[in-house]
């Protein structure tokens, strides 16, 4: 085996020696090939220098002046590649300025084009902002139309405000009609709605009142109690609870002969007369006068007329209440035998139907049924009151609930009022197209500007361009070189190369010498390398020999060893297999812990990820603290949720936890808050809206209202006094203002009244009152000297209204009684009182306005007084209002107004002055017996009356005389026809009336 080996060793070094000759002919065959090379590299140097220079005559001379001076050569030839190397390089600079100007050019089109392309795409987006604030004008008006054709709160006209929506979308003016006539008409629908609610809740309030007062009675009567006489407004019932006594109805009863229809007279004179609830005392004797009540005296006994009230009433035998009676019987049949039973019989006296006297004082009046006297007609009385009231609560519950009913058809018509108010359509799509019209505008004209400037530049940049390209071939003619750059390039790169050829042409005919000379050495070198290559070759065939021999000996002798080889084969087999299986075994644990690597990567890069979440959490929940406080320093926090506890937003940043639980806090206080687009959008426009009202109302004051957006919210601000404040404490510091001018005013206007107005205003209210009362008096004369033929006199009365202010009576007494002069102190300090309450009450009432208008609507008397109708009765003067026919009320209410014209136009004082009355439609609705007598008070009045009517003619005898004009039409015809007529008192004629001559026609421009 050692020899074999060795044969190997041997041939292995015989290859070896056989590559490093193979290797050395490969370097000698290089050897000759860089020789060639090198050779053919001179000779194209050679050429090359003389063909870049363009001097060849030069270098001819150049070489035939130096034959064999290499470095004269040397010299001579640098010198001519450097004077030629400076004319390439002035033509190169100057080509190079003018491609640098082609470029500038080019460059300068390129702005312009693209400039223009810009301009281009602005005007195609500004005709298409233009379409969609057309169309968005048009969707506008088609919501407009569908909107309001639904509509049936906002009394809203339609194609109006239609009309205005498109008028406003195509000017962008600053007020858009449609929130103002919104607005208006929702003020007008929620004012109406209210008024009704409220007129409801009134009666509703008063029905309620009144079924509890009925339901109060109704239960007393159900408890049994008995009906008692009304209590007179002279009298102060509880006075009489603790009196011995009684009334007198409570101490008698019908006799069982006296009929019902006695009983009732007999009653009913009781009760006209006073005697019926008068009170009686047990011993007869009379109370103190203190007491303000009606007593029966036992005095009066002392007179017994022969026929008296004994003989119809009785001394009742017991109390209402079961009980024995309050008062003797003898004291009550003593009353009673005072009292006269039929006419004439006694000072006092009463009759079964119903009349009585009473001293001086005499009367009479009925009832259906007697209602007090006795158990069984107030048992009676009490099951008729209760049945009634049964009934009238009935009605009151029909009522109320009828009421309820209204109340729920107005709360549903107050819910459609602001749903259609909720539902009007957004403007914001034509604002948002306007502006953005105005910046695509805006953005046009601004490429309008640019192309211009950029095309003038470009103008210049060719202009440039040409005086550097006549410089460049101007200066190349002369020299006599190329133009362009990549050729002014080639002759500089001809001129480099001559002058490296010029220097290396003697190095290189010395380097190809000793190239050819190495090459011939290198040869001879691979001829002996090629031999020694063979011997190797031979020597490696006889150790392979050798080689083989030594194996098959060894081969031999492993047949012989036999078991012993067998067996260490097997251990080195087992060893193998241990080694293998340990093997396995580590890579096994490299995978894994190479599987445990990645996943400790993983897991880092994990750790690595979430560190940076938990960084950008961090990092936005500091930036939603810092914009919740930017927020609350705007105030508008505060004026949200005022009960909530807002820490001051200046005093540095806030922290996470106290701003987490204030947000939390916030959004339950906001929760029905509605926080969609549409709300938004509706409080956006609101905003808008009342910002402009704001500013129109501070204006005038000189303060500045300002609108800005700050941590994405809307803030106000108003600049006043060189300050800024928030509405809210700007509001503040006006209601201290308020207050303080409040009370000033209050003291100066108390003074005014007490130290000037009081006088001045107190007599001219006077002699106002009395000027009214004088011209109220006038009309009356005349209404009194014109009854009207049915007999019926009318008369104005001037009197305070129901409503009037508390205090009038008092001062206009005053007013009317004394001079002012002779007011008391007492009655200054009252009328100033009262004045001053009418200026309070007017200006709580009113917001704004002057001083002057609050005193002329405070001191405005006729609003205190009205005027009512009132005909004279048998007995007195009464109400024109009660039952009449048709012609009485239209003569009740026609009469006082003529009377009033008569009254005004007696003040001429001249008898032929004018008296003209107009009347439209005139006396319209009454009976043709009404209009005669309402047409002939014109004529006694002495009016000149000029009416219209639609079949009114006036000819009746009690009107003197009259011109009338009928006017008649034909449908079809395009004309009036008007005839005269003429009523004397008794006949209707035709009128000739002069036809008017008619003008002639003129030619066109005549």
């Amino acid at each position: 085996e050692r020899r074999a080996d060795a044969a190997e060793t041997r041939a292995t070094q015989a290859a070896e020696d056989r590559d490093e000759a193979a290797e050395a002919s490969a370097r000698a065959d290089a050897a000759a090939a860089q020789a060639r090379t090198m050779r053919e590299e001179a000779r194209a140097a050679a050429d090359a220098a003389a063909e870049a220079a363009g001097v060849a005559a030069e270098h001819r001379a150049v070489l035939a002046s130096h034959p064999d001076d290499e470095q004269a050569a040397r010299e001579a030839a640098d010198a001519l590649a450097a004077r030629r190397r400076e004319q390439v390089a002035h033509v190169r600079g100057l080509a190079d300025v003018a491609a640098q100007r082609d470029r500038d050019a080019v460059d300068a089109d390129r702005r312009r084009d693209e400039a223009a392309g810009d301009r281009d795409h602005a005007a195609e987006q500004e005709q298409a902002a233009t379409e969609r604030l057309a169309q968005a004008g048009r969707d506008l008006a088609a919501a407009v139309r569908a909107w309001s054709a639904g509509l049936t709160e906002l009394a809203i006209d339609g194609e109006a405000l239609e009309a205005q929506v498109v008028a406003w979308a195509d000017s962008g003016a600053d007020d858009a009609p449609l929130g103002a006539a919104v607005a208006a008409a929702y003020r007008a629908a929620d004012a109406t709605l209210a008024s009704d609610a409220a007129r409801h809740a009134a009666h509703d309030a008063d029905l309620a009142a009144r079924r509890e007062t009925v339901a109060a009675e109704r239960a007393a009567l159900a408890a049994g109690a008995t009906p008692t006489p009304p209590v007179p407004h002279t009298r102060d019932d509880a006075q009489r609870a603790d009196r011995a006594g009684a009334p007198l109805w409570q101490l008698i009863e019908f006799a069982e002969a006296v009929p019902d229809p006695a009983r009732a007279g007999l009653e009913a004179a009781l009760e006209a007369g006073g005697l019926l609830d008068a009170w009686v005392t047990p011993g007869g004797a009379l109370l103190d006068a203190e007491t303000h009540d009606v007593v029966l005296a036992a005095s009066a006994a002392e007179a017994r007329p022969e026929a008296s009230a004994a003989a119809a009433l009785r001394p009742a035998a017991t109390a209402p209440d079961g009980g024995e009676p309050p008062v003797p019987a003898a004291v009550v049949d003593g009353l009673l035998s005072a009292i006269g039973l039929g006419p004439a019989t006694a000072p006092t006296w009463i009759d079964q139907d119903g009349r009585f006297r009473v001293g001086p004082l005499e009367g009479r009046w009925t009832k259906p049924e007697a209602s007090y006297v006795g158990h069984a007609a107030r048992e009676a009385a009490r099951r008729a009151r209760r049945a009634a009231l049964d009934e009238e609560l009935a009605q009151i519950d029909a009522e109320r609930d009828a009421l309820a009913g209204e109340r729920e058809r107005l709360a549903a018509r107050r819910a459609r009022l602001a749903a259609e108010a909720d539902a009007t359509p957004s403007t914001r799509p034509v604002l948002d197209a306007h502006t953005q019209l105005a910046e695509r505008s805006a953005a046009r004209a601004r490429w309008e500007r640019r192309v211009a400037e950029l095309d003038a530049a470009a103008t210049e940049a060719h202009a440039q361009a040409r005086r550097a390209r006549a410089e460049r071939d101007e200066a190349a003619h002369d020299l006599g070189l190329p133009t362009t750059a990549a050729e002014l390039d080639a002759a500089r790169e001809r001129v480099d190369a001559y002058a490296v050829a010029a220097r290396s042409a003697w190095p290189a005919r010395t380097a190809a010498r000793e190239a050819e000379a190495s090459s011939e050495e290198q040869a001879r070198r691979h001829q002996r390398l090629v031999a020694l290559a063979h011997e190797r070759a031979e020597e490696a065939v006889a150790a392979r020999r050798e080689a083989d021999a030594a194996r098959h000996r060894a081969d031999t002798l492993r047949a012989q060893v036999g078991s012993a080889v067998a067996e260490l084969t097997e251990q080195l087999g087992a060893l193998t297999r241990r080694i293998e299986a340990l093997d396995a075994r580590r890579a096994e644990v490299d995978a894994r812990r190479t599987g445990w690597r990645d996943q400790a990567t993983r897991l880092a890069e994990r750790v690595r990820s979430l560190e940076e979440q938990v960084e950008a959490a961090e990092h936005g929940r500091r930036e939603a603290i810092d914009a919740f406080q930017r927020f609350a320093a705007t105030g508008l926090l505060a004026a949200a949720t005022p009960d909530l506890e807002v820490p001051d937003p200046h005093q540095g940043p806030w922290a996470a936890d106290p701003a987490v639980r204030l947000a939390r806090r916030v959004n339950a206080a906001l929760e029905g808050v509605d926080a969609g687009e549409e709300a938004w959008q509706r409080a956006d426009t609101q905003l808008l809206e009342r910002f402009g009202q704001l500013q129109e109302v501070l204006g005038v004051h000189d303060y500045r209202p300002e609108l800005r957006r700050e941590a994405g919210a809307p803030v106000v601000e108003i600049v006043a006094r060189h300050e800024r404040h928030g509405p809210a404490a700007l509001a503040a510091w006006l209601g201290q203002q308020l207050d303080e001018r409040e009370r000033l005013l209050t003291s100066r206007e108390r003074e005014l009244l007490e130290t000037h107005l009081i006088d001045q205003v107190g007599e001219h209210l006077a002699a106002r009152v009395h000027a009214a009362e004088q011209q109220v008096a006038v009309i009356n004369e005349q209404l009194a000297a014109r009854p009207t033929s049915t007999g019926m006199t009318l008369r104005l009365d001037w009197t305070p209204r129901g409503d009037a202010p508390a205090g009038l009576k008092e001062a206009r007494q005053r007013l009317l009684r004394q001079r002012v002069e002779a007011w008391s102190q007492e009655g200054r300090a009252a009328v100033g009182e009262f004045l001053q309450d009418q200026i309070a009450a007017v200006r709580a009432a009113r917001e704004g306005g002057r001083w002057e208008e609050h005193l002329a609507e405070a001191l405005d008397y006729r609003r205190w007084h009205h005027f009512v109708i009132q005909r004279k009765t048998q007995t007195g003067w009464r109400r024109a209002t009660g039952p009449a026919s048709g012609g009485e009320r239209a003569l009740a209410v026609t009469v006082p107004m003529l009377a009033a014209a008569a009254s005004f136009y007696r003040t001429a004082g001249r008898a032929e002055a004018p008296r003209p009355i107009m009347l439209d439609e005139v006396f319209a609705g009454i009976d043709d017996d009404a209009r005669a007598k309402c047409l002939g008070l014109l004529a006694e009045f002495d009016l000149d009356v000029v009416a219209t009517s639609e079949r009114e003619w006036g000819c009746y005898p009690t009107v003197p005389g009259l011109a009338i004009a009928q006017l008649a039409r034909v449908d079809g015809i395009d004309a009036v026809h008007v005839s005269h007529w003429e009523w004397d008192g008794q006949e209707l004629v035709a009128a000739q009336r002069p036809t008017p001559p008619m003008a002639e026609p003129t030619a066109p421009g005549g």
